[in-house]
């Protein structure tokens, strides 16, 4: 085979080299970038679902709420004055 004909045989193994190559990274690619997809939408549902238990945890907390179960559930009471007792660090 003459040096001509061994060039071109270079040179065609290294084009279809660089082709197999091209498409093993757009396909590395285009994998990665659907699991980046997948991972933003499960991330805006976790900061809805976030949202979500906020609003709960403060409609659970409230002030008013959490003294109506002290009183009807735990038969809690306010104390009177006079049976305050305030203590001071020595």
């Amino acid at each position: 085979m003459s040096r001509l004909g061994w060039l071109a045989g270079g040179v065609a193994a290294a084009v279809t080299a660089s082709a197999l190559a091209l498409v093993a990274v757009q396909h590395e690619y285009r994998a990665t970038f659907a699991t980046m997809q997948q991972e933003l939408e499960r991330r805006d549902r976790l900061r809805g679902e976030w949202r979500k238990l906020q609003l709960e945890q403060s409609a659970l907390a409230k002030h008013g709420r959490v003294e109506r179960l002290a009183r009807e559930e735990l038969g809690m009471e306010l104390p009177e004055r006079s049976e305050i007792v305030i203590l001071e660090r020595p």
